[in-house]
This record gives C-alpha cells, sequence and structure tokens, in this order.
C-alpha cells in the first residue's frame, strides 16, 4: 500500500502558498489505488471537482470573475512570435500577485484552437509516488464546468504505469485550478483538460512522464507546466535567482535546468524554500520540449514585491515561458515522411543529373520541381559504390532551397570529400545516390533522450565537432554507448567517452533517408 502524508493548511493567503500546517498520517485504502474513474461514479452520472480556491486566488462570483479575466487579458501585450505555442511555464499565485504575467501567455495562445491542455504541477499538500491524475469527468469553475479528459489519460496510462488515479491530492490543490478561468476564457468550455500532479521530485518520474506524453499529446493538446519561482528571498534576492531560473527554462535543455538549481543551492548564502515549486513539473516539460523541438521565449516575470512594495523582505517570483514550434519544425515532422514518392524521386535525379552534366563540364539546370523540394531544408548527400561508401557531405542549416542543397551537396560528395579521392566519370554509373532529408537539430543536455537508429546527433566541444547520420548506428550494429563513442573518437577526434563530459554539446535530428535502390 503507497503511503502519504497530508499537510493539512492551518494559515493560506494567496500569494502561492504561505502555509502553515500539521502533518497528519492518512491509513486505510489511498484513492491512489483506485483502478479508475469508475469508482467515482456509483450515484451520478457524471463526478464533478468542485472549486477548492475560489474566492480566495480568483473571484467567486461568475460576473466579477469574467471581469478580472477580461482585464488582465486585455492588459496583456500580444507577443509577436513565429510559430505556435505548444507549450508554457506559467505562475499559479492569486490572480492580484500573478494573473498578469499568466495572461500573457493565454493572450498567446488567442485563435490557436487547441481542444486539450494537460496541466502539470506539483502538489502543495500531499507527499506521494508517482503522478495523480483526476478521476472526476468535470472540474467545475464559476465560467462553467470543463469536461476531463478521461480517454486521454486512458492512453496515457498505458505508455506509463507512473500516472494513477488520485481525487484526494486534487481536491484541495490550488495551482492547477488558476490556470482554468484562464483557459476557459481563451478557448471556452469546450476545451478538455487533463490534470496532472507529481507528488515528489523523484526526477526519473519527470523523464517517464515525459516519454508517455511525448507518444500521447497531438497538435490539438497544448502542454501548460505551473509553477512559481523562489519563495521568501528578500526582493533583490528573489530577482537575482529568478532571473538565473528562468533564462535557464528558456534554453530548453534539462539538464542546464537542474543544473542552475543546484547551483543555486549551494552557492546561496541564506537559500529560498524552494527556487521553483514545481521544479520536477518544469524538468518534465523541458524534456518533453527538448524532444518537441520548441524553442523558448520568455513573456515575462516580476514578484509579489512588484505588486506590493511594502512586503519586499519576503516575496514570491513569478514568470512566464512559452515554447514554439517554428514553421520548419512543423513542416518537418520528428517521424519523417515529409516527402512524397514524387518528390524523393526527383531528389535522386536532380542528384544525379548534376554530376552527369559536371562530367561534361556544364551546369544542370533543373526545370519544374515538386514544391516539396522548394523549402529550405539541411540534407546529406551519400555515394556508395559496390555498398561501400565513395562520399558523404551535408548541410544542417541554409538558406538556399533543398533543389540548390542537393545539387551542392552532390558536387561535394562527389569532389570534395577529402577521405576519397574525387569521383572518375568511369565510376558513376556504379554510384548508388542515397539522400537524407534533415529535421533542425536541437539541443540536448541528456544522452538518455538519443534513441538508436531514429537520432543522429552531431557533438561539439574544444572547437571540435563530428556528426553521425540516423542509419550509422543501424549500418554498424552499435547500440547507443557504441555509437556515442566512435562519434568522439572517430569523427571529433576527442576522446571516446567525450559525450559524458558535460562541456561537451550534444545535438540530435531526424532524417528521412532514401535512395535509388530503395526510394
Amino acid at each position: 500500500m503507497l503511503k502519504k502524508t497530508l499537510f493539512i493548511v492551518g494559515s493560506l493567503t494567496v500569494s502561492c502558498l504561505l502555509v502553515y500546517g500539521l502533518v497528519v498520517g492518512l491509513s486505510g485504502r489511498p484513492s491512489w489505488e483506485i483502478d479508475g474513474p469508475s469508482d467515482f461514479l456509483e450515484e451520478a452520472t457524471l463526478s464533478v471537482r468542485p472549486t477548492a480556491v475560489a474566492g480566495q486566488f480568483y473571484p467567486a462570483g461568475k460576473e466579477e470573475l469574467e471581469a478580472t479575466v477580461h482585464a488582465l487579458l486585455e492588459e496583456a501585450e500580444i507577443p509577436d512570435l513565429e510559430g505556435r505555442v505548444r507549450m508554457a511555464i506559467v505562475p499559479h499565485a492569486g490572480y492580484d500577485f500573478s494573473g498578469g504575467i499568466a495572461a500573457r501567455a493565454f493572450r498567446a495562445l488567442e485563435g490557436s484552437g487547441y481542444r486539450r491542455v494537460v496541466i502539470i504541477g506539483k502538489s502543495h499538500h500531499a507527499r506521494f509516488d508517482g503522478v495523480a491524475a483526476d478521476p472526476h469527468d468535470l472540474w467545475d469553475t464559476p465560467l462553467g464546468q470543463v469536461r476531463i479528459d478521461q480517454g486521454f489519460i486512458d492512453r496515457l496510462r498505458r505508455e506509463t504505469t507512473a500516472v494513477a488515479f488520485d481525487a484526494a491530492v486534487h481536491a484541495p490543490e490550488h495551482s492547477l485550478e488558476v490556470l482554468l478561468p484562464l483557459m476557459v476564457a481563451t478557448f471556452g468550455t469546450e476545451v478538455e483538460v487533463v490534470p496532472l500532479l507529481f507528488g515528489s521530485d523523484d526526477h526519473s518520474l519527470a523523464v517517464r512522464l515525459a516519454d508517455a506524453l511525448d507518444r500521447t499529446i497531438d497538435r490539438e493538446t497544448l502542454v501548460l507546466i505551473s509553477t512559481d519561482l523562489s519563495h521568501y528571498p528578500t526582493y533583490e534576492d528573489a530577482r537575482r535567482y529568478d532571473s538565473q531560473v528562468i533564462e535557464a527554462m528558456a534554453t530548453v535543455d534539462e539538464a542546464r535546468f537542474r543544473g542552475v538549481l543546484q547551483e543555486l543551492t549551494h552557492s546561496a548564502d541564506d537559500p529560498p524554500a524552494t527556487f521553483a515549486c514545481a521544479a520536477v513539473a518544469v524538468s518534465s516539460g523541458l524534456i518533453l520540449a527538448e524532444k518537441m523541438g520548441l524553442r523558448a521565449d520568455i513573456l515575462g516575470y516580476l514578484n509579489s514585491g512588484d505588486r506590493y512594495p511594502e512586503m519586499r523582505d519576503r516575496v514570491v517570483g513569478y514568470g512566464t515561458v512559452v515554447f514554439v514550434e517554428t514553421e520548419v519544425a512543423a513542416a518537418v515532422p520528428a517521424d519523417g515522411g515529409p516527402l512524397d514518392d514524387e518528390a524523393r524521386r526527383a531528389a535522386l535525379d536532380l542528384a544525379r543529373r548534376t554530376l552527369m552534366a559536371a562530367f561534361s563540364g556544364e551546369e544542370y539546370l533543373p526545370g519544374l520541381v515538386p514544391d516539396r523540394l522548394m523549402g529550405r531544408q539541411g540534407v546529406f548527400v551519400t555515394l556508395r559504390k559496390s555498398g561501400e561508401l565513395r562520399g558523404c557531405i551535408g548541410i544542417f542549416e541554409s538558406d538556399e532551397t533543398l533543389v540548390e542543397n542537393i545539387q551542392q551537396m552532390s558536387l561535394a560528395a562527389a569532389f570534395h570529400d577529402q577521405r576519397f579521392p574525387p569521383l572518375d566519370a568511369g565510376e558513376l554509373d556504379s554510384i548508388e545516390i542515397e539522400i537524407s532529408v534533415l529535421s533542425p537539430l536541437r539541443r540536448i543536455g541528456d544522452p538518455d533522450l538519443i534513441e538508436v537508429g531514429m537520432h543522429g546527433v552531431q557533438l561539439r566541444r574544444d572547437g571540435r565537432s563530428g556528426v553521425f547520420l540516423p542509419q550509422v548506428a543501424t549500418e554498424q550494429g552499435w547500440g547507443k554507448e557504441a555509437y556515442l563513442s566512435n562519434l568522439c573518437s572517430g569523427k571529433a577526434g576527442l576522446e571516446p567517452d567525450c559525450w559524458r563530459d558535460p562541456r561537451t554539446e550534444l545535438w540530435i535530428f531526424t532524417a528521412e533517408v532514401f535512395s535509388e535502390n530503395h526510394p
């Protein structure tokens, strides 16, 4: 039986939680062990989680709340973002403290059309193993009831045993509830919600939840991470701590975020109660953002001392960060498949005709090509002779079209790969051309995020770099350690375990690979 500790609140204000409480142990069967939402539907067709902090963190009356939310959204500037917001980190204090900063994220989400919102936080009242989902059918708000997407939760639970049902830990929790009125004002009551609460700081749970969400979410799903920043330092200390933490979040590098928290914990003369009350949820969100190839924009920061200067001796920090899918990342899914058969055939024909023209002393000028080849995207061209490598050169980022990049990399692989002599005209008929169309590079902080056979890897350190395409590991029969060790020593000229060095930057990408023999 799982053991759980509840913190019974004796005194509460709405600046996150200024809680003074008693610790009480619970015995008997915890709701964590309930198999699913059916246990809660014995007497009613639909079960409803009532509001817990209406009238404390935000107005309880519908008209007053509508006016408050409308004012918050109107006052929030419309950010100039390039790409669609797929995730946001937002604060969860009372609206008088952090409502304006939180509203900036929702203003950025206007017109985004999401039909489902996954909201992730950490319980302020209970400590337990795992991640708690709410088994109710509906969440009540003064603006109307919002349906919980139990179908999505079922799919998520099939992906990971870390998620289980627990109504009790959700009942008093404010950190998810305070976001619902802003969410309803932005998306309407038709939007469905997936409320999830961590019960501990177990980093392995953050990884497991991110992995499961990566396999479960679609383009109609928004992810919100609910956290406040430093708790109860002075105003000046909070600004110093929070700036480092929020900037680490914006790197989309989860390992760096954790490193900053550890460094602050060890270096602060008088460390605050926490630097981020839901750091484990932030970690999970950053891991997911890395997987999705998102980039971040900081939309705002303040602390409670900005709202109430007379309270600057003891403040709480609030920040909003949005994670945006760039147009290139949206156009090129991580799982490949963006080129149809016609575009693939045209790309291979383009590469061969470019080489044929070169041997005639001419430049090949293609006519009409499929529109997909006019996009700007990285590419590698590989030449093989009798199954053996004869040349391979590529480019990750370019202002040129895919057509131009294929032509340039075909010539480079044939004549400028210094590992081989220039290609001879007599060899051309025996050459097989392979093309790898690349996704954008994205930096990761944890080698565990690398999936062998799916991810190509570029590493950088001390002015040296090396890259392997995703298919290299499969072709060589390497596991992850052999893949990365060979990349370090064979390509970058570094020690074999350089990938374990925190100074080494790891960048991953995917590739759509096709060849003349396997179009």
